[in-house]
């Protein structure tokens, strides 16, 4: 997060976990051109997600969180709507 602000934010991170919570698969992208030091030949702008970018572990996490919410009716109180009032 330090080495790449622009891309790597708490919101970013937060919108791409709830997405595979919810099984949707909407991501926020990465792009090269965010970076702040965009010199350099290591960045490659390619055709998947936010996700991509990140390490093997966070991926290994994600597909967790993708497992729970595909499970989550199975859970007791799980698969109600929210009630908002």
């Amino acid at each position: 997060m330090k080495s790449d602000p622009l891309n790597f934010n708490v919101f970013n991170i937060i919108v791409e976990v709830t997405s595979a919570y919810g099984n949707v698969g909407f991501s926020m992208g990465y792009s090269c051109k965010r970076r702040l030091n965009p010199e350099g030949a290591d960045c490659v702008d390619k055709w998947y997600g936010f996700a991509g970018s990140w390490s093997t572990e966070g991926k290994f996490i994600l597909i967790i969180v993708m497992f729970f919410g595909r499970l989550k009716r199975y859970n007791m109180n799980g698969g109600k709507a929210w009630k908002l009032y």
